[in-house]
């Protein structure tokens, strides 16, 4: 009788890359669904995981949104954390000695407002040797080795977005009211100031491309739901 081996689940996470990632296993937890890993490293064998992606972190610290953050709803719950996060400063002096101690990789998410300030948390983080394996934009971060997803043969680009949602059967003199409402909004210096101070990029639309944008969104989610076996 032959002997029964083990067998191997471990994975190349990214091959064409200049410096390869090699997992023991495929299985990774979300960013923003396990904190930075050491929070829950207290209460289960991290080590155990194929990676870690650690909480999305930009510049500077944010504290993200005002309570409320999180409404129930009839099939689920909708929540708006609005990024709170240490910082990359924090993040490379008080994780990432963490992280080197440990066998399983810790993949860093990154947020900028700007292609600029992408590069800028980028470059901080690589120098200190915490791994970026690539970016979720469309293009490269100018300045910057970092390849993006589709030019490792992964097709995904990150988009977040903030919108406006009206009432169905909606007046158009109020439809009108709310656009125009919105375009000063994003055009007044303070406002500017605000949306810039917690990285967002204004990317005005009216309610007719709004429409699309977000019809495009659900086909797309559907599709991925499909694909992975959620929705049949």
């Amino acid at each position: 009788m032959a002997a029964m081996t083990t067998p191997s689940l471990a994975v190349e996470l990214a091959p064409s890359a200049k410096r390869n990632l090699p997992l023991a296993n495929p299985v990774m937890v979300a960013s923003g669904t396990f904190g930075y890993g050491v929070e829950y490293a207290q209460v289960f064998d991290v080590q155990r995981l194929g990676a870690i992606v650690t909480k999305t972190t930009t510049l500077a610290p944010r504290r993200g949104n005002l309570p409320p953050r999180i409404a129930e709803t009839p099939s689920g719950m909708l929540n708006s954390i609005g990024l709170q996060n240490i910082g990359v400063a924090a993040l490379i002096r008080d994780m990432a000695p963490v992280y080197a101690a440990w066998r399983v990789p810790v993949i860093a998410s990154i947020l900028g407002s700007t292609v600029g300030e992408y590069a800028e948390v980028a470059s901080q983080v690589e120098a200190r040797q915490v791994r970026v394996i690539n970016s979720f934009t469309k293009e490269r971060i100018p300045r910057s080795s970092i390849p993006t997803a589709t030019e490792q043969g992964v097709s995904i680009v990150v988009e977040k977005f903030r919108g406006l949602l009206g009432p169905k059967g909606m007046e158009p003199g109020a439809v009108t009211y709310w656009e125009q409402a919105a375009k000063r909004a994003l055009d007044r210096p303070a406002y500017k100031q605000y949306y810039e101070s917690v990285y967002l990029v204004p990317g005005y639309m009216d309610h007719v491309q709004y429409r699309l944008y977000l019809d495009r969104m659900n086909q797309t989610l559907r599709r991925y739901m499909k694909e992975i076996g959620v929705l049949k």
